[in-house]
C-alpha cells in the first residue's frame, strides 16, 4: 500500500508525493521540507489533518507560504508557515 501526500510550496504550487507504506523513513519528508520536520496540528479540521513543515523554517527565513499559513489559520493555529510544507492525514 502507498500514503499520498500532497506538497504546498511558498509560490504556491502543489505537487503530490507517494511513500510506501513499508517505508519508514523520514528522508522523504525532510527532502521535501529542506531540513528537520514538525508536525504542526490543526485542532479544528474535522479530517485530522496535520501540517509537516520545518522545524527551523523561521530561523533558516524561508518565504512564508500563503497557502499553507491559511489552512493553518482556518483550522485554529493562527501562525505563519514558512517553506515547503506537507499536508497529510493524522493517522
Amino acid at each position: 500500500m502507498t500514503k499520498q501526500f500532497l506538497v504546498i510550496k511558498p509560490d504556491n504550487s502543489t505537487h503530490r508525493i507517494y511513500i510506501p507504506d513499508d517505508q519508514s523513513t523520514l528522508a522523504p519528508f525532510q527532502e521535501e521540507v529542506g531540513g528537520y520536520i514538525e508536525i504542526a496540528s490543526l485542532p479544528n479540521d474535522p479530517l485530522d489533518h496535520v501540517l509537516i513543515v520545518n522545524e527551523d523554517g523561521i530561523s533558516m527565513e524561508l518565504p512564508p507560504n500563503p497557502i499553507a499559513s491559511y489552512i493553518s489559520l482556518t483550522f485554529g493555529r493562527p501562525q505563519i508557515i514558512r517553506g515547503n510544507v506537507i499536508l497529510a492525514r493524522n493517522t
